[in-house]
């Protein structure tokens, strides 16, 4: 059985690469305009980059929140902000009976 799912990943590969080579052919491209930021993010095009993210444990919060102040420290623009979008991973156990239905206090 595993050898047959391993068998067919180039077939799928394949099969993309056909499938996005096709749509190339097909569909005309067009450049996209350029935009000189050589003197800093003009005040029209306020930028917000946001990182999503799984808060897993302590030790990854901390090394997010560093990579964070890295990209703002490589790029202090005032136009440009940084931000997280996180939410905790999903449970592996399921809620209790209790916890499904909230009391009517």
């Amino acid at each position: 059985m595993g050898a047959l799912l391993l068998a067919l990943l180039p077939a799928t590969q394949g099969g993309v690469d056909l499938i996005n080579n096709t749509i190339s052919a097909l569909m005309h491209a067009e450049a996209l305009p350029k935009i000189d930021l050589s003197k800093g993010v003009p005040d029209d095009a306020i930028t917000l980059v946001v990182v999503p993210t799984l808060l897993l444990n302590e030790i990854q919060v901390r090394e997010l929140f560093d990579e964070l102040e890295a990209r703002y420290l490589s790029n202090q623009d005032p136009n440009i902000h940084f931000g997280l979008l996180t939410d905790l991973p999903d449970t592996k156990a399921r809620p209790l009976d209790d916890d499904s239905n909230p009391s009517p206090h």
